[in-house]
C-alpha cells in the first residue's frame, strides 16, 4: 500500500472504571495522494443494531476524508468485526490502529478484541490523539 493515511482521534477520555457505553469518540481519516484501493463508501453494519459507517475510499482520490463517530458500544462493535484478517486490506491500516489506540486508552474495554497481528505494522495509519483523548499518563502537563 503506498498511502498511509493520518487519523486524528479525540473524545472525552475517561478511566475504565467510569467508561459509558454512549460516550462517543471521533475519528478522522485523511489520506493524501493516491487512495490505496476500491472499497463502497457506505456499508450498513448489522450488529446489535444497524448503522451506517463509511468503509474506504475510491483509487485516484487525491484527497479523501473518512469521518467515524460512534458511542464506545458501537466502536466495540464495529472494531471486532474490521480488524479480522478476511476485512479488505485498507480497512484494517486503519482500524487495526484505532484498536490499538482504544485498548491503551481505555484499558480493559476493548481488551478482549483480536487482530490480524500478521498485518505489518508499517503499514499501519498514523494515529494522532487529540489532547482529550490521550490516556491520562500520557497527557503533557
Amino acid at each position: 500500500m503506498n498511502v498511509k493515511p493520518v487519523i486524528l482521534i479525540g473524545g472525552e477520555h475517561l478511566p475504565h472504571a467510569e467508561v459509558q457505553e454512549d460516550t462517543i469518540i471521533h475519528a478522522i481519516v485523511a489520506y493524501e495522494g493516491e487512495a490505496p484501493e476500491v472499497v463502497t463508501v457506505q456499508r450498513v453494519f448489522d450488529g446489535t443494531e444497524s448503522f451506517q459507517f463509511p468503509t474506504g475510499i475510491n483509487r485516484g482520490v487525491t484527497r479523501t476524508r473518512l469521518v467515524y463517530s460512534y458511542s464506545m458500544a458501537r466502536w466495540k462493535e464495529l472494531l471486532a468485526s474490521c480488524v479480522r484478517p478476511s476485512t479488505p486490506e485498507g480497512l484494517r491500516q486503519i482500524m487495526i490502529p484505532i484498536l490499538l489506540f482504544m485498548q491503551a486508552a481505555y484499558p480493559g474495554y476493548f481488551q478482549n478484541i483480536e487482530y490480524d497481528q500478521g498485518y505489518p505494522q508499517s503499514s499501519y495509519a498514523e494515529v494522532i490523539a487529540l489532547e482529550s483523548a490521550q490516556p491520562a499518563d500520557t497527557q503533557k502537563n
